[in-house]
């Protein structure tokens, strides 16, 4: 994303999605004018506390509250594959732009290693909303430019980026507990499980191969 962006000079960026701040304060160290936007309470109170510096305001994909063309940059890190319209919300980060927009997303989600434990354990797997066929688009890097270009973005270029993503067992339970109430029951079965499953794999919970689409746009109004 660095390298995407160029050096800061005197620019404005827009980080949504900012959840704990911890781009945002990374942006911000590298001497970017940075505005955190986070629709979630809880994540902004962790971010004013861990990042005082930077106070981020409240704002949620696809109606964010800025006028057009206000930033210089627009960045969203891993937020268009949570949201329900990923066309409309792309198109509202080209909105609020007057020159780059920078998206990640996932081409292979860490979501396989909660299939692996859930099977294990005999659970049945939590199934979570689909989005509508319309709406949905294909988690490969053509899919992720195609479905920005029909948001409206132009000359876009996505690269795909690999890494071997590692966690302690003790950090994924975290996640658990931070669950929907629905997984509750499960809680007990999927703490022997993660334990199971990660000594099974010596390096605590890994797997090379995760993917990511990143891609800097020309924002360029028609």
């Amino acid at each position: 994303m660095r390298d995407a962006l160029g050096a800061p000079g005197d620019r404005s960026l827009l980080d949504v999605g900012a959840g704990d701040g911890t781009l945002a304060a990374a942006w911000s160290a590298a001497r970017w004018s940075v505005t955190a936007c986070e629709p979630e309470a809880s994540m902004r109170a962790v971010s004013r506390r861990r990042h005082p510096a930077i106070e981020p305001l409240d704002g949620a994909l696809p109606d964010l509250p800025f006028d057009d063309d206000t930033f210089d940059v627009v960045v969203a890190n891993f937020v268009l594959n949570h949201v329900a319209s990923p066309r409309a919300s792309a198109a509202e980060l080209r909105r609020v732009s007057r020159g780059m927009v920078v998206a990640t997303t996932w081409t292979m989600s860490p979501s396989w290693l909660w299939a692996e434990i859930t099977e294990r354990a005999g659970l049945e797997p939590f199934v979570g909303t689909k989005l509508p066929a319309a709406e949905d688009f294909e988690r490969t890097p053509d899919g992720f430019a195609r479905m920005l270009r029909d948001a409206g973005l132009e000359r876009v270029t996505v690269a795909e980026h690999r890494w071997t993503w590692n966690a302690r067992p003790e950090v994924l339970w975290l996640s658990v507990e931070a669950g929907s109430p629905a997984r509750a029951p499960c809680m007990p079965d999927w703490a022997r499980t993660i334990g199971d499953v990660s000594a099974r794999r010596s390096t605590s919970s890994s797997r090379s191969g995760a993917r990511v689409a990143c891609c800097p746009s020309s924002t360029g109004r028609r």
